[in-house]
């Protein structure tokens, strides 16, 4: 038997092993995921304010310093090109 004769079978074990779906257990989810869907749900609501600043007082003091940030990165930019453009 050539040895393409012998992969193949391995191959085709391994593909139906993968293919399978998982049996199921019948089992009470724990706690964590509970409080993970509670979390889920709360992002999930169309309540027109945006996903990033629906985690409360953190999210919007983070969402500020990045603006702050970035719109201080641009100026600096900004001002290295003019400062460039003029020697």
């Amino acid at each position: 038997m050539s040895s393409s004769g012998r992969v193949l079978p391995l191959a085709r074990l391994c593909a139906r092993q993968f293919s399978q779906s998982a049996v199921r257990r019948a089992e009470v989810p724990s706690e964590n995921f509970q409080k993970l869907k509670v979390k889920q749900q709360k992002f999930q609501v169309d309540d027109g304010v945006p996903v990033y600043i629906k985690g409360g007082m953190l999210d919007k003091i983070l969402y500020q310093a990045t603006v702050a940030g970035t719109t201080v990165g641009v100026i600096l930019g900004i001002q290295v090109f003019l400062t460039l453009a003029n020697k």
